[in-house]
C-alpha cells in the first residue's frame, strides 16, 4: 500500500489518531480564562479568637478583581498554614466575597499544624470590582486561638489567595 501524506492543518485544529489513520479534529471550544490576579502574604503570624462567627483574619491577605462581563465566573483559591491553640471543639475558616458570603469553609480539629487549600467557583453576576477574603471562627470559648502563619515565623509559611475569571 502507498503511503498517504496528510494535508497541512488549519488553526483551531490539532492532530489526533483516527479510527485508522491521522486525522485533523476542531479544538473543543469551552471555557476560557480572562484575568488572574495572586496575592501573597508572608508579614508574620495572625490570628483569631471571635467564638461562633466569622470575623476577618487580620492580616491575611484578600484579592480583587474586576470581572468583564457578567456572565463570567471567577475561580477563588486559597492557600495557607495554620493550627488552633488550646481547643478540641475546632475552627473554621472561610473563603468569602465582599459581602461576607461563605463561599467554601473548612475546619481543623485539635492544635495540630495544618497545610489549608480552599477552593471556590463563584457566579458573581456582576461586572463590578469583588474582594475575597478569608474568614475564621472558633468554635468555643476561654482563651482559644486560630493561627495563620506568614513569614519567617515558627513554621515559615507564605499565604496565598488568588481569582481567576472564567468567561463563559
Amino acid at each position: 500500500s502507498a503511503l498517504t501524506r496528510l494535508p497541512k492543518g488549519t488553526a483551531g485544529y490539532y492532530l489526533k489518531q483516527g479510527s485508522n489513520d491521522p486525522e485533523w479534529a476542531a479544538v473543543a471550544s469551552g471555557a476560557k480564562f480572562g484575568q488572574h490576579i495572586q496575592v501573597e502574604y508572608s508579614g508574620g503570624i495572625t490570628s483569631v479568637t471571635s467564638v461562633g462567627s466569622f470575623v476577618d483574619v487580620g492580616n491575611a491577605p484578600t484579592v480583587s478583581i474586576t470581572p468583564t462581563a457578567t456572565s463570567s465566573k471567577v475561580l477563588v483559591k486559597a492557600n495557607f498554614l495554620c493550627s488552633g491553640g488550646g481547643s478540641s471543639n475546632g475552627f473554621d475558616i472561610a473563603l468569602t466575597d465582599n459581602s461576607n458570603n461563605v463561599l467554601t469553609k473548612s475546619g481543623i480539629y485539635g492544635s495540630a499544624t495544618n497545610t489549608l487549600y480552599l477552593t471556590a467557583l463563584h457566579t458573581a453576576n456582576t461586572s463590578s470590582a469583588i474582594t475575597y477574603k478569608l474568614r475564621a471562627q472558633v468554635n468555643s470559648g476561654g482563651g482559644h486561638h486560630f493561627y495563620m502563619y506568614g513569614g519567617a515565623s515558627n513554621p515559615a509559611r507564605t499565604i496565598y489567595i488568588s481569582a481567576t475569571e472564567i468567561l463563559a
